[in-house]
């Protein structure tokens, strides 16, 4: 992606405009690659309603649905996952689970943001 979009070195990839996109990129492909090596096809999806709140990703598990919102920050906020209430508020609760966010970042360790909301860095894929 980087070389046909001619950001060609490995600063312009940190420090431009599109770094975020960049990143979200790299972890989900990391999360895609997990799923197949375990030989399971990958229960991805991506929500967005009509007002243009989404969650970057959605991970389907036993019937448990996992929101996770993807930063580059390395200072997460519980304000950047501000839309996963949207899951427990459109799904009946008969139906699926809805389990704690995550917002995968490049903070150094574990940070527990709320009570079901974890920040992971980067290193726990």
């Amino acid at each position: 992606m980087a070389y046909l979009t001619r950001w060609l070195t490995s600063d312009t990839i940190k420090h431009g405009a599109k770094r975020g996109q960049f990143f979200e990129t790299f972890v989900v492909s990391e999360i895609v690659k997990s799923f197949y090596n375990a030989g399971i096809e990958p229960p991805l999806f991506y929500y967005r309603n009509s007002n243009q709140k989404e969650i970057g990703l959605i991970i389907e598990h036993d019937r448990t649905l996992y929101p996770i919102e993807i930063k580059t920050t390395a200072s997460p906020t519980k304000k950047m996952a501000k839309h996963f209430h949207l899951l427990k508020d459109q799904i009946p609760a008969d139906e699926l689970t809805v389990a704690q966010g995550t917002i995968i970042n490049q903070y150094p360790q574990k940070l527990w943001l709320d009570t079901d909301l974890v920040a992971l860095p980067l290193e726990y894929l």
